[in-house]
C-alpha cells in the first residue's frame, strides 16, 4: 500500500511539472516571437541551464496566475460549469445550493472514487494549461502591439503618458485580483478582472487615436509595418480557449455523470463531513 502511494504521488509529481514546463517553454519561444533582439531574449538562450531555469520559472509564473479562476473572460465558463457540478452535488447531498462544496466533494472523490479522481485531477490540469497557453498568446500579442505604437508611431507626449497610465493601472488591478482569498466570488472582484483588459484596450485606443507614422495615420500603419504575429496570436489564443472550455465541459459532465452514479457513497459522505471545521467528522 505503502509504495502504491508513493508511486501515485511521484505520478502527481510528474503531471504537475509537465502543466509547468510546457506553458513555460511556450512563454520562453514567445519571448524570442516578441523581442527577439532584446537581451532579456538573448539571455534565455545563452546557456542550456539558463533556458531550462527560464522555462521552469515562466512556467511556475504561468501556474501562479491561475487563469481559469482569476482572468476575464476565461473564469466566466470555469464558474459556470463549476456552479453546475456543484448544483448537482447539493441536490443529490440535500445541501444549499448557496453552499461552496469543494472541499467536501474532494474528500468524496478521494475516499470513495479513487479509481476516478486521478482521471479528474489529470484532465482538469490539461485545461488549465491550455488557459495559460491561451492568456500568453494574447498578452504576447498585445505587447507586440504596444511596442509598435510606442517606438514606431508619433504620439504625443499627452497621449503617451496617458496610455502608460492605463497600462500600469490594469496590471495593478489584475495582480491585485491574482491573489484573493475568496476568488471571483463577488460583484468586486467580478468587476476588477473586467476593469483590467479595459483599462488595457483604452491604452491601445488612445495610441491609435492620436498616433501618426510619417504623417500617415496609424491604422494605415497597421498594414504596412506591424507584420502578421499579432493577429496569429490572438487566433492561437482563441483556439487554445475555445479548447480549454471544450475539455473543462466534457470534465463537468462526466463528474454530473459520477455523482448520480456514486449518489449512495455521496449522501454517506455528506453525512460524515462536518461543514464547520471543512474536515470529514
Amino acid at each position: 500500500m505503502a509504495e502504491q502511494k508513493f508511486f501515485k504521488e511521484l505520478e502527481l509529481g510528474f503531471r504537475e511539472l509537465f502543466r509547468i514546463l510546457i506553458p513555460g517553454a511556450y512563454a520562453v519561444s514567445l519571448a524570442q516571437v516578441v523581442a527577439p533582439n532584446a537581451s532579456f531574449s538573448q539571455a534565455l538562450f545563452k546557456t542550456t541551464a539558463s533556458g531550462l531555469a527560464a522555462t521552469f520559472f515562466l512556467g511556475l509564473i504561468g501556474y501562479a496566475l491561475r487563469v481559469h479562476e482569476r482572468w476575464f473572460p476565461y473564469y466566466r465558463y470555469f464558474e459556470k460549469q463549476r456552479v453546475t457540478l456543484n448544483n448537482e452535488i447539493a441536490r443529490i447531498a440535500s445541501v444549499s445550493t448557496e453552499t461552496d462544496n469543494v472541499d467536501f466533494y474532494k474528500y468524496f472523490l478521494e475516499t470513495s472514487a479513487d479509481s476516478l479522481n486521478d482521471r479528474i485531477h489529470y484532465f482538469s490540469s490539461f485545461y488549465y494549461m491550455l488557459l495559460e497557453l491561451s492568456l500568453f498568446s494574447v498578452a504576447a500579442a498585445y505587447v507586440i502591439l504596444a511596442n509598435f505604437l510606442f517606438t514606431s508611431v508619433s504620439i504625443s507626449s499627452t497621449a503617451a503618458a496617458a496610455a502608460g497610465w492605463s497600462i500600469a493601472l490594469a496590471c495593478i488591478i489584475q495582480l491585485v485580483a491574482v491573489f484573493p482569498l475568496t476568488g471571483i466570488r463577488n460583484t468586486r472582484t467580478k468587476y476588477a478582472v473586467i476593469a483590467a483588459p479595459v483599462f488595457a484596450l483604452v491604452a491601445l485606443v488612445i495610441m491609435i487615436m492620436s498616433g501618426y507614422r510619417n504623417g500617415t495615420p496609424v491604422l494605415h500603419a497597421f498594414a504596412c509595418g506591424l507584420g502578421p504575429a499579432p493577429l496569429i496570436l490572438v487566433v492561437m489564443s482563441y483556439l487554445f480557449w475555445r479548447l480549454g472550455e471544450k475539455h473543462w465541459k466534457q470534465i463537468i459532465r462526466e463528474q454530473i455523470v459520477l455523482v448520480n452514479d456514486r449518489a449512495n457513497d455521496l449522501i454517506k459522505t455528506s453525512r460524515k463531513y462536518s461543514p464547520t471545521t471543512t474536515t470529514p467528522s
